[in-house]
């Protein structure tokens, strides 16, 4: 993959280092603990309506190895970029961990994307096939209608109706019911192996690379952090898009020798129930899942640790668990800052640097603290193993991004307390954080900008007693504009935008607030969205 020049240190960092990861791959770990503990339970899925299926180590090795051939068979291979657009389920697992194995580059996608924005993800990483589910098939067909260079659809169904004709289409029962192929491609450490595309500054999400090498750190990397072992049972959630259940669960789990426990979303009717049957022993949450659980009673289980980014001591009391807080992002691939486990919490919330990193935090002055102060946090890494590759194909993220001596410049303003303990502040990028997603206030704003009878937009982060924050739109309208203007602007931001990028509410006003230099003073329209809504978040 060309991630265009915008790397130049080399995997193993400084000149003559060695590589940790040499002759290992994603492919070498499912192998070893296939040889090790055939028969030890690996994963097991909760479909919601009372399915439970189960694999072995052996057997998701065998299947992993089964459809990778079945993808080699019909023409994907090395270097391809295979889309994974689809909700978790066993099929995802299979579908994701093949791509690994033999050097295929898993792209995988937000399945609450709107129509226009998986045409984007399709045509920014030039994918050469997708594999859906039969729930987002609509939605994938009308986004190939401008992906010509989409060649493959698989289908997580034995109902291929509906699949655009051109394209060869096949199940992924049908991948995988060939033997497993002899001598699949082996890639090498500092191959890369997945995409991301996460929200930023720019008005559109940025395509984060990983490599081979990258997928390893976060596992060895999280499964210590985590304190994991081969007892350990993982309720897994969160959207295997993403990079908390990549990582800090699957790849961890797998590292470890434990089980995975999947399950196809958060359900506040379904979670008890499923981590008591499995004796779940690990998760990790996010503060709109506990803020759910709080109405329930809590059964007796077997939950040692939470992880979440977010530490609130009455939750831990409440629910008898101990919350491991951390901080990262896709382009740390695991957590930078965390706390410790047997060892105080504070109610500050992040934690402390971990060994594996170098965490810094720049002052106003535009040097590096040498003691407590508040500021935006950089991390130091090795590009392609502890922090991302780079950006696909995107020299000027990358340089906006990294700094020449190396340090990943985060956007996120914490402060540095004098026990060594960090605090989130506020995102200096222009962001929110909706739930778990983080939402891009530029993207919204290109949308709704986009609508006639618009003069001008801002939109900010508003409260919400779940989701923490929503986006909420400040509109000055055109001469002319008509009564319905507001219902114009999110019947559009419907059509381009996933579901929780859509304003939550939009307000049409005379003029916007305006700081130095006639910018948009968005602190202003924050306030005023906290006063609209009815006060702050919980």
């Amino acid at each position: 993959m060309d991630v265009d020049g915008g790397v130049s240190m080399g995997i193993s960092g400084e000149e003559g280092s060695l590589d940790p990861f040499l002759g290992r791959n994603v492919a070498w770990l499912l192998r070893q603990r296939a040889e090790e503990h055939p028969d030890r339970e690996c994963l097991v899925w909760n479909d919601l309506d009372g399915l439970v299926r189960r694999w072995s180590y052996r057997q998701l090795n065998d299947l992993v190895e089964a459809v990778a051939g079945g993808l080699l068979d019909r023409g994907v291979g090395p270097g391809d970029r295979l889309c994974i657009h689809m909700e978790n389920s066993p099929d995802f697992v299979f579908s994701w961990l093949a791509a690994l194995s033999f050097g295929a580059v898993a792209v995988t996608t937000n399945t609450r994307s709107s129509v226009d924005e998986l045409a984007y993800f399709l045509d920014k990483s030039q994918a050469a096939a997708i594999i859906t589910d039969r729930e987002r098939l609509g939605v994938v067909t009308e986004a190939l209608a401008t992906s010509p260079g989409v060649r493959l659809l698989a289908l997580s169904s034995d109902d291929l109706a509906g699949v655009p004709d051109h394209l060869q289409a096949i199940t992924i029962a049908e991948l995988a019911s060939g033997p497993a192929p002899v001598g699949l491609p082996l890639p090498v450490s500092s191959d890369p192996a997945g995409v991301q595309f996460t929200s930023g500054t720019t008005a559109r999400p940025k395509g984060v690379v990983w490599t081979q090498a990258n997928y390893l750190w976060g596992a060895k990397v999280s499964a210590s952090h985590q304190q994991m072992s081969s007892e350990d049972r993982t309720l897994t959630y969160l959207p295997l898009f993403h990079t908390n259940a990549q990582i800090y669960c699957v790849m961890a789990s797998l590292w470890a020798g434990g089980t995975i426990i999947l399950m196809p979303r958060f359900s506040r009717q379904a979670f008890w129930e499923v981590a008591t049957k499995e004796r779940a022993t690990f998760a990790s949450m996010i503060p709109f899942a506990v803020r759910a659980l709080l109405a329930d009673p809590v059964p007796e289980h077997n939950f040692r640790v939470w992880g979440n980014g977010l530490l609130v001591p009455k939750w831990d009391a409440y629910f008898g668990v101990t919350t491991l807080t951390w901080w990262g992002m896709t382009e740390t691939v695991t957590h930078p800052v965390l706390s410790e486990l047997g060892l105080p919490g504070h109610r500050y919330g992040m934690g402390v640097p971990a060994p594996e990193y170098q965490v810094r935090i720049i002052g106003d002055d535009g040097r590096p603290l040498n003691g407590p102060g508040e500021g935006l946090i950089e991390v130091l890494g090795v590009r392609g193993v502890s922090v991302a590759l780079g950006y696909l194909d995107d020299p000027e993220a990358d340089a906006a991004a990294w700094a020449k001596d190396g340090w990943l410049r985060t956007g996120d303003r914490v402060k540095h307390h004098d026990d060594g303990w960090l605090s989130f502040v506020e995102r200096e990028k222009d962001m929110m954080r909706v739930g778990a997603e983080n939402v891009a206030a530029v993207e919204i704003e290109g949308v709704v900008g986009g609508v006639a009878g618009v003069a001008e937009v801002a939109v900010v982060a508003g409260p919400d007693p779940m989701l923490d924050e929503v986006p909420v739109a400040f509109v000055v309208a055109a001469s002319g504009a008509g009564e319905d203007l507001v219902p114009q602007i999110l019947a559009r931001c419907r059509e381009r935008l996933a579901d929780f990028k859509v304003p939550r509410e939009v307000f049409v006003v005379d003029e916007l607030p305006r700081s130095t230099l006639e910018k948009v003073a968005k602190n202003k329209l924050r306030d005023r969205a906290r006063e609209l809504l009815g006060g702050q978040g919980t």
